[in-house]
């Protein structure tokens, strides 16, 4: 009797022994796992800023008339906070957030640059509009920064701002001959990101379409006074 208690003692702890060995095999695996179930229930869904199809075309434009100026638009900026590609959103006056699971494909400030460019040339009020290169020489350049870009949950339904600030430079004085300040506000269609994003879509090209009269507008002016100053 005394022997079958002690063979199941040492059967018992042998088991024991075991199951320890095991724990301490698995338990760097944890990490892993938890990591790879992560990956698996995080899908993330991005999102892109497009021109509108009524100012599609080829991105850089050139005009024959000499008369006009060269544009060049240099890389857009974005204000602290927005110079990102997480999506921003705010439920309380003064609190900003960011969606966990959905981002812009690209921060809003790069592909500004490329709608810019295709909105303003879209004008044809320029000799040329072009991305900033080192070896192209003009007359005007365009500043641009992205002073808000969020949806708020703070009304209803949902509303997108997007707030942009423009100056266009005469590169023969380095003076700002022309500033304005955009400020574009949309109603979402849903309240979650997908809807966030249309109402972003919509305001950043009604912003487009006022930057490009703008635009417009000044290099008349400068053209004008152009040839005011060439023939007195």
């Amino acid at each position: 009797m005394i022997q079958f208690i002690i063979q199941s003692m040492i059967h018992s702890m042998i088991n024991a022994r075991k199951l320890f060995l095991i724990v301490i095999l698995t338990l760097p695996l944890l990490p892993a796992c938890s990591t790879l179930l992560s990956k698996q229930t995080l899908q993330m869904t991005y999102y892109s800023l497009d021109i509108a199809e009524s100012q599609t075309q080829t991105e850089e434009y050139v005009n024959t008339n000499n008369t006009l100026p060269t544009l060049i638009i240099n890389s857009p900026k974005a204000a602290a906070g927005f110079d990102t590609r997480r999506m921003m959103y705010t439920r309380a006056p003064h609190k900003l957030e960011y969606f966990a699971q959905n981002e812009w494909i690209d921060s809003p400030a790069h592909m500004l640059q490329a709608l810019l460019v295709t909105a303003i040339a879209h004008t044809r009020s320029f000799k040329a509009v072009l991305s900033k290169q080192a070896s192209v020489k003009s007359e005007l350049r365009l500043d641009c920064e992205i002073v808000k870009l969020i949806q708020s949950f703070n009304v209803k339904p949902s509303q997108v701002q997007f707030v942009l600030r423009a100056s266009i430079i005469d590169n023969a004085t380095n003076q700002v001959i022309a500033y304005r300040q955009f400020d574009e506000r949309v109603n979402a269609i849903s309240e979650n990101p997908n809807g966030g994003a249309l109402a972003a879509n919509q305001a950043v090209n009604a912003a487009l379409e006022k930057l490009a009269l703008f635009s417009q507008d000044t290099a008349s002016i400068w053209s004008k006074a152009s040839l005011t100053h060439q023939n007195p």
